[in-house]
């Protein structure tokens, strides 16, 4: 019987690193994950894989230098995947040297053990996983290879820096590494491609530097036409028993503007509205430092057809941006915002950063369980509005592969 290939995945518990664990085992591939289990880490991501005989987990640190080489030792692996590292800009801002210290020294540490392995096993490859946010604000088109590295973030910069030393071992000590960079959008088209597979159609414009979010109604303006439009996040989560409904009513807006408030208990880390007893909005803070309501404003606005014109007009903040408030600020004082509520029993939740975003993982994990049913599936509200049939169903599931988003689309047939 042919030997399996061994490999090493660092970071596996994190969203991308699991499922590169998945796809690895599918390819008959025996995987080792490295996980230190960080605030980004959850198991939740292997649970399917967890006992799978090609499959082994280890915690460990990737600047444990003197562990790794024990793995290497005793593993004979023919090559490592590495993804462990601290992620997302708005944390390293805040607090840069976790930063610092994992995706620069940490990877140096891992190297200085790659380069001793190596000696002794030439057809071992190291594959350094580094993200579109070393080349900073692209000034047109999607991210290349071939751009120059331009970090505008300390968490760009430790990943820009830890390329740049991956580099340099593979020019100074000739060890075989490969640095992998992707965009994003591309990604997004293989999921949802041009929602022929959902009876909706779907087209893609790409924001090609950070500009605010009234500028996504200025690069969509041949979309929008003379059409009113709504504008969502892509990391805001939305659940609640009326929520379809609220969605409905929200849309039949004519004139003027609507947001969806939330009750929070933290309002100085978002945008609030504050309320007369009417209920009407009155004003608009970002992030306030002293308290003036307990409504934030969500990641879900709806806007007349005059949102192009008026996002036009919007002159850049002190960091270079339209911002959402002076949008809706305008409509404010024009007296036509108005707003509706999530309520009680609804759930909303900011994925924004790697923390928020298991603990959206843990909340639709909990329900789902609990109920049997999925949240949110795509081929379901399609199937269920008539805008496709079961051929579409079984469509599905063969781009899925064997998996249990899969076996629960069979269910709907």
């Amino acid at each position: 019987m042919k030997k399996k290939i061994k490999v090493i995945v660092t970071g596996g518990l994190g969203f991308i690193g699991s499922n590169l664990i998945d796809l690895l085992i599918k390819k008959n591939f025996y995987v080792i994950n490295l996980d230190k289990v960080s605030y980004s880490s959850n198991f939740y991501n292997v649970k399917n894989i967890a006992y799978n005989k090609n499959y082994k987990f280890i915690k460990c640190d990737i600047s444990n230098k003197q562990k790794i080489l024990k793995i290497f030792k005793k593993e004979k692996p023919l090559a490592i995947f590495n993804l462990a590292a601290e992620s997302h800009v708005d944390r390293s801002i805040d607090t840069p040297y976790p930063f610092i210290k994992n995706n620069i020294i940490g990877v140096f540490n891992l190297l200085e053990s790659v380069k001793k392995y190596y000696k002794n096993n030439k057809k071992f490859r190291f594959i350094h996983i580094s993200t579109d946010e070393v080349y900073g604000d692209i000034l047109k088109g999607r991210t290349k290879e071939t751009y120059p590295y331009k970090p505008s973030s300390p968490y760009a910069a430790s990943k820009a820096s830890s390329d740049y030393l991956v580099y340099s071992y593979f020019h100074i000590y000739k060890l075989p590494v490969i640095i992998v960079n992707k965009g994003q959008l591309e990604q997004y088209k293989k999921l949802l491609p041009n929602g022929d597979n959902l009876g909706i159609k779907i087209t893609y414009e790409e924001q090609e530097k950070p500009g605010g979010l009234p500028e996504a109604f200025i690069i969509g303006e041949k979309f929008i036409k003379k059409n009113k439009i709504a504008l969502i996040l892509g990391d805001n989560f939305f659940y609640g028993q009326n929520l379809t409904n609220n969605l409905i009513n929200s849309a039949k807006l004519t004139d003027g503007a609507k947001v969806l408030l939330h009750k929070v208990s933290n309002p100085e880390l978002f945008g609030v509205a504050k309320l007369n007893l009417k209920k009407k909005i009155i004003s608009i803070k970002e992030k306030p430092k002293k308290f003036i309501s307990d409504y934030a404003i969500t990641g879900l606005y709806f806007f007349d057809n005059n949102v192009v014109k008026y996002s036009k007009n919007l002159k850049p903040s002190k960091r270079g941006e339209l911002e959402i408030t002076d949008l809706l600020n305008i409509y404010r004082k024009k007296n036509q915002l108005s707003a509706d509520f999530l309520g009680r029993g609804g759930a909303w939740l900011d994925t924004g950063t790697m923390d928020d975003y298991y603990k959206t993982i843990s909340f639709v994990s909990a329900i789902e369980n609990r109920q049997g049913l999925k949240i949110a599936c795509l081929e379901e509200i399609a199937l269920n509005k008539k805008w496709i049939a079961k051929k579409n169903i079984m469509n599905a599931t063969k781009f899925y592969g064997n998996c249990d988003y899969s076996k629960y689309l069979l269910k709907l047939i």
